[in-house]
């Protein structure tokens, strides 16, 4: 008998411990919350939920489960929840369209930026007078021509060589007339053009850079613009120039420069507009146009233009803006950024890369294909034929195409599509680095009576119907802008953080605890769950 107490004995405490192995197992497994498969999905993740709610420090989640609430309150903070989380989203959205339709930016660098830095600008002058009566007259007289053409009226018939700058229109009879005269006495249209523009050294008498006189013939050379031929200062568009050898071996490298502002450390120039020898003028008064421009650009109607008339003093203050892009930029491509630099992008005819000098070269190009020829004033390296006069009315009724603000486009634009490569004509972008030279003009009557000043720049002229002309930066500094990335991922980090936070009160360490519930804790819960399973197994 006592034996067998002792087995019952022993059963009884054996029993009594596996009970409570049993009940804290059951206790830990409430503790930690597991899902088993003996548990529904729905409150699994009810659970899980309610966990995350009461522990996150995202806004109104902890409302939403708490136990006092009502059931009104309750809706009425899931509510609140999900709008300021779809807000969130579209704003996200919003920023996001914006980081991608406007990739950069550009904003005001500095407003005491040292005119040393800045090249001086490029000054064309062409004289309103686009053919020389004297000339044209003596032309006349020396070519061959017909029996029934006088030289008086040959004379008249140089005029229709400057239709091809859109201006005036004649009958076909007429073009092919001097177009015979033309082939007859060997000569093209560039022949012709040369010969009856005023020469630079009629229309330059003195002139003077930064103080100190210099042979006019030295600092400006003959150029092709959309006026004709020119007269330029300070111009490095084309790879090669059109100064004497002499001259050209003692031209400096690069664009000058200057580094003081005010009317005697810049450009003067005593002009003499010939009213005398007036023969055909797109304009109807005397004096010259001014073009102020990059040195390295084209000049077209984009440069600064200002007329001036004759016996007129003139005062033209540059005030010039820079704009250069940083390293984040130029890691863009080009198609993302919307520019190009300097050294991206090779032209054919011009030196260096700029918008204006592209689309100047596709002028060229869309011209040639149109016509087989292109005009005269257009940039030209020998390769494409010049157009002649019997080749005038293709040139005259193309020139829309060819020579508007899109060339290859004869219509207006409106709403075009995101700017890319693809939609530019010829693939010209805009510049990501740039010169721009605003001018201000001041003028008066020209009155040598009253002057003592400059007398070395008068000397030898007897003043009549000239034209003093002086160019000049207006201040010591300018403007610089700096073209950057609209937002790196630190700016883009900062923006997303800003509304998330704002709307829903999300930090890196709350998107921690949402990966953390849902993910590591169930991991955690998991294994512990297989644990106890293990030692209950053990015991058992």
């Amino acid at each position: 008998m006592v034996k067998v107490t002792s087995v019952q004995t022993i059963s009884g405490r054996v029993q009594s411990k596996w009970m409570k192995v049993k009940k804290v197992h059951v206790n830990s497994q409430s503790k930690i919350g597991k899902c088993t498969k003996t548990v529904p999905e729905e409150s699994c993740l009810a659970r899980r939920f309610k966990e995350f709610a009461s522990n996150t420090a995202l806004h109104g989640y902890n409302h939403i489960v708490r136990e006092d609430s009502t059931k009104w309150e309750r809706i009425a903070w899931i509510l609140i929840v999900v709008i300021a989380t779809v807000v969130a989203a579209v704003l996200l959205y919003i920023s996001w369209q914006l980081n991608l339709e406007t990739p950069t930016i550009t904003v005001i660098e500095s407003t005491h930026y040292p005119i040393s830095n800045v090249p001086f600008p490029a000054v064309t002058i062409c004289s309103m007078n686009s053919i020389s009566a004297r000339t044209a007259m003596s032309l006349a007289l020396n070519m061959k021509r017909p029996s029934d053409v006088s030289a008086d009226r040959l004379s008249k018939l140089f005029q229709l060589v400057l239709h091809f700058q859109g201006v005036g229109e004649a009958r076909k009879e007429d073009y092919n007339l001097l177009h015979n005269i033309l082939q007859t006495n060997q000569m093209s249209v560039v022949n012709l053009t040369s010969v009856l523009k005023p020469k630079c050294t009629d229309l330059l008498k003195n002139c003077r850079w930064k103080g100190t006189e210099s042979r006019c013939e030295e600092i400006f050379q003959s150029i092709n613009t959309i006026e004709g031929i020119c007269c330029s200062f300070n111009y490095y568009g084309l790879t090669t120039n059109n100064f004497a050898p002499k001259v050209a071996q003692k031209r400096p490298k690069e664009p000058r420069r200057t580094s003081s502002c005010g009317y005697q450390t810049g450009l003067t120039v005593i002009l003499t507009p010939m009213s005398d020898d007036y023969h055909s003028s797109f304009f109807s008064s005397y004096g010259v146009r001014v073009l102020v421009h990059d040195p390295y650009d084209f000049p077209d109607d984009n440069a600064e233009t200002k007329a001036i008339s004759r016996k007129m003093i003139a005062f033209v203050m540059v005030y010039p803006e820079t704009t250069y892009s940083t390293s984040a930029v130029r890691s863009l491509s080009p198609d993302a950024r919307y520019c190009y630099f300097h050294d991206e992008h090779r032209l054919s005819h011009m030196q260096r890369y700029s918008y204006v000098n592209c689309l100047a070269e596709c002028r060229t190009e869309i011209a040639y294909r149109l016509c087989g020829c292109v005009p005269y004033f257009l940039p030209n390296n020998g390769s494409y034929r010049v157009c002649e006069m019997n080749e005038m009315e293709c040139a005259r009724e193309n020139r829309p195409i060819y020579f508007g603000a899109l060339p290859g486009l004869n219509k207006t634009i409106v709403g075009t599509a995101e700017p890319s490569i693809q939609h530019t004509p010829c693939n010209c972008l805009p510049d990501c680095q740039l010169n721009q030279y605003p001018t201000e003009i001041t003028s008066a009557h020209l009155n040598r009576s009253y002057s003592f000043s400059r007398m070395g720049l008068f000397k030898g002229i007897n003043i009549t119907d000239h034209t003093s002309l002086t160019v000049f930066f207006g201040d010591l500094v300018s403007t610089h802008y700096r073209k950057d990335i609209y937002q790196n991922w630190l700016s883009l980090l900062a923006s997303f953080g800003g509304i998330l936070g704002l709307l829903l009160g999300f930090s890196f360490v709350a998107g921690f605890e949402l990966i953390y519930f849902f993910t590591i804790r169930v991991l955690f819960d998991r294994w512990a769950s297989r644990k106890n399973k293990v030692t209950h197994w053990a015991i058992k």
